[in-house]
């Protein structure tokens, strides 16, 4: 008998610059989504994923992780308690990533409106990094999961999905499912089901009213008020 866990392998805190969410608000949101398990990736910064691992909820396995910026694009770094440093060479930063004992995945690949995307073939990344996120919900070109999920087919990678969610409201949105025949107490064990088990993207990219409702958040983020702020995270509490 097989279990299949749902994985968000791909969530923003208020650790991030253009996010506002708590990190306890995060974990009991992905509770509330139906998530086994969810990695906190901030931009690049681990102290939200440093606190979720002290405030993970019964039942709900935290991934830490960080969203690296690398002279090439973006890249997730899961299972990492170390910051990677920014503007690092894309095969130095998976180098790094794989010596701190991570898994390198290049998130939101061919988004053609996002700069931070990396084309993976530029890079030469195919035989070094550990999978490629085929199903990105904040991806706003709607070619880029499917030319995505064509390039890990091609080249054998594994295939992971993730919300990018800045909002409460988003997490879920698209994950990771992974067959295993146990469930995994921890961390460790959900990377071994990662690298080994079945895996499979699942959800779709942002709705019209999700994607409002993340772009209205970052333009909050940038704001300094406190109040707005506020205001934008109990509204966000509320409707997730």
């Amino acid at each position: 008998m097989t279990i299949q866990l749902r994985c968000d392998l791909h969530v923003h805190t208020r650790y991030s610059s253009d996010c506002v969410s708590r990190v306890k608000d995060v974990l009991l949101a992905a509770r509330r989504h139906g998530m086994d398990a969810v990695a906190i990736t901030d931009h690049e910064a681990i102290d939200g994923a440093l606190e979720a691992l002290l405030l993970a909820p019964s039942g709900l396995i935290v991934v830490p992780g960080t969203e690296a910026f690398t002279t090439g694009g973006d890249l997730l770094a899961l299972f990492v308690t170390e910051k990677i440093p920014s503007g690092l060479d894309p095969s130095e930063a998976v180098s790094l990533i794989h010596e701190r004992g991570g898994l390198a995945v290049l998130p939101h690949p061919f988004d053609s409106r996002r700069r931070e995307s990396m084309d993976p073939t530029a890079h030469g990344l195919e035989a070094r990094i550990d999978g490629v996120e085929v199903l990105n919900a904040g991806c706003k070109d709607p070619e880029a999961n499917p030319r995505a999920l064509a390039f890990a087919q091609q080249t054998g990678l594994r295939c992971f999905g993730g919300s990018d969610a800045h909002t409460l409201s988003s997490i879920g949105r698209a994950c990771t499912l992974v067959e295993v025949s146990e469930r995994p107490t921890d961390a460790t064990g959900l990377k071994r089901a990662l690298l080994t088990g079945n895996l499979a993207a699942e959800g779709g990219r942002f709705d019209r009213a999700q994607r409002i409702l993340e772009d209205t958040q970052k333009r909050v983020a940038d704001r300094r008020s406190a109040v707005l702020r506020t205001t934008f995270r109990m509204v966000d509490l509320f409707l997730s």
